[in-house]
C-alpha cells in the first residue's frame, strides 16, 4: 500500500512538473527582430570566386588538363 501511495505521488509530481514547464507564457510578446546581415552566396558573389580549403590528394584536388 505504501509503494503504491509512492508511485501515485510520484506520477502526480512529475505530471505537474511538465504540465507547468511545458506551459508558455501566452501574454508574453516576443519582439525579436532579425536584421539581415549579407549571406555567404551574396559576399561570394561580389568577390567573384569561392575560396576552399582542401588536402592534395586524389579524392579532394581535381586537377582537369592541367589547371586545377
Amino acid at each position: 500500500m505504501v509503494k503504491r501511495n509512492k508511485l501515485l505521488i510520484f506520477i502526480l509530481i512529475t505530471i505537474t512538473v511538465l504540465t507547468i514547464g511545458c506551459n508558455e507564457n501566452k501574454n508574453e510578446k516576443r519582439t525579436t527582430e532579425k536584421t539581415l546581415l549579407p549571406t555567404q552566396l551574396d559576399l561570394i558573389q561580389q568577390r567573384g570566386k569561392l575560396i576552399a580549403t582542401t588536402d592534395y590528394n586524389s579524392t579532394n584536388y581535381f586537377i582537369y588538363r592541367g589547371t586545377p
